[in-house]
C-alpha cells in the first residue's frame, strides 16, 4: 500500500475544515436570513474549489438527510444528533454553531496539553546536543587520562551509547505520555476535565434543541434511560456537590436548567484548569529535559575525582 504524500494529506484536512466552517456558517445564518443553507453552500462552491462541496450537493440532489449529506465533515456524535433531530422534525440550525464552539474549545485544550509535552523535549534534545559536544571534547583528549593511568571506560561507554540512551529515554517517556494519557495523574485529570465539559455541552445542546432525554441516554449507551441515566452517567465526572444538585434537579424535573448551570460553571473555569494542568506538566518535563546534562556532569565529576586521586599519589 502506497504512502500518501504528506502535503496531499494536509490539503485534505484543510479542505475538510474549510468545508465544515462554511456549512456551520450557512446553517447558523439560515434561520435569521431566510436563505436556505444549501443555497449559501451552492454560491460559495462557485467561489471556492472544494471536493466536499461537490459531495454535499450531490447527496442533497439525491434527497438524502443532513446526517448523510454532512457525513464526511463531522464526527459520529454530531451526526447522530442530526439524525435524531431529523427523525423528530426538530430544527437543527442552532445546533451547528454551538457544537462547533465546543469542538474548538476542546481542540485548543488538547493543543495546550500537546504543547506542554512537546516543548520540554525540544529543550531535551538541545541539551543533549550540548552534552554530547562536551563529551566529544573529553574523549578526544583521552590520551591525557591514559597517561595518568585513569580509567575512563565508563565515560567511553556513555559516549558510545549516548544517543541510544537519549532516544531510548525520549521514546519511553513520549510513548507513555501519548498512549497512556488517561492513566497518568496530570493527564488523567485533564482528560476528565475535557470529558466533563464535552458531555455537559453536548447534552445541553441536545436538550435545548428539544431532543428527549430518552434519546440522549440511548445515544450515549447509558445503562438507564432518560434523566436517571443522565444522572448516573455523570456520577464519575462531576464533583459530589454538582452531582447532588443534578440529582435534585432530576427529582424536580429541572434537569435541563441544571445541566446548563453546571455547563456555565465549568465553562468559566475550563481554560484556567487546563492551563494549570498544562503548566504543571510542562515544569515536570522541563526537569526531565535536564537528564542529558545530568548524565554528562555525573560522568565528568567521576573523571575529576579520579584525576584528583591520581594527582595526590604523585
Amino acid at each position: 500500500m502506497a504512502l500518501k504524500n504528506p502535503f496531499t494529506k494536509i490539503k485534505e484536512i484543510k479542505d475538510k475544515n474549510r468545508a465544515a466552517e462554511v456549512v456551520v456558517a450557512a446553517e447558523s445564518m439560515s434561520p435569521a436570513t431566510g436563505i436556505p443553507a444549501i443555497d449559501i453552500i451552492k454560491k460559495v462552491s462557485k467561489k471556492i474549489k472544494n471536493v466536499h462541496f461537490d459531495d454535499i450537493l450531490k447527496k442533497y440532489n439525491k434527497g438524502e438527510p443532513k446526517s448523510k449529506i454532512y457525513s464526511k465533515l463531522f464526527d459520529n456524535i454530531f451526526l447522530n444528533i442530526l439524525e435524531i433531530a431529523e427523525k423528530k422534525s426538530i430544527e437543527v440550525s442552532g445546533v451547528f454553531q454551538a457544537y462547533m464552539d465546543t469542538r474548538e474549545k476542546l481542540k485548543k485544550a488538547k493543543s495546550k496539553i500537546t504543547s506542554a509535552i512537546i516543548e520540554p523535549f525540544v529543550t531535551y534534545f538541545i541539551v543533549s546536543g550540548i552534552s554530547f559536544f562536551s563529551l566529544t571534547n573529553i574523549i578526544k583528549n583521552k590520551s591525557i587520562f591514559q597517561s595518568m593511568k585513569i580509567d575512563i571506560s565508563l565515560l567511553s561507554f556513555v559516549y558510545n551509547f549516548f544517543w541510544l540512551i537519549i532516544f531510548g529515554i525520549a521514546f519511553v517517556i513520549l510513548f507513555v505520555l501519548f498512549k497512556l494519557q488517561r492513566k497518568i495523574p496530570f493527564l488523567k485529570e485533564a482528560h476528565k476535565e475535557m470529558d466533563t465539559y464535552n458531555y455537559l455541552s453536548v447534552i445541553n445542546i441536545m436538550l435545548r434543541s428539544g431532543i428527549p432525554s430518552t434519546d440522549i441516554s440511548t445515544l450515549f449507551g447509558m445503562k438507564k434511560k432518560g434523566s436517571e441515566g443522565i444522572a448516573l452517567f455523570f456520577k464519575k465526572l462531576l464533583k459530589i456537590e454538582e452531582l447532588v444538585v443534578l440529582q435534585m434537579g432530576m427529582e424536580s424535573y429541572q434537569y435541563e436548567k441544571i445541566i446548563e448551570v453546571l455547563l456555565r460553571r465549568r465553562e468559566s473555569k475550563f481554560e484556567a484548569r487546563i492551563d494549570g494542568i498544562a503548566n504543571s506538566l510542562r515544569q515536570i518535563l522541563f526537569l526531565i529535559s535536564m537528564v542529558p546534562i545530568a548524565i554528562t556532569l555525573a560522568s565528568i565529576f567521576m573523571i575529576v575525582v579520579k584525576v584528583m586521586k591520581a594527582s595526590s599519589t604523585i
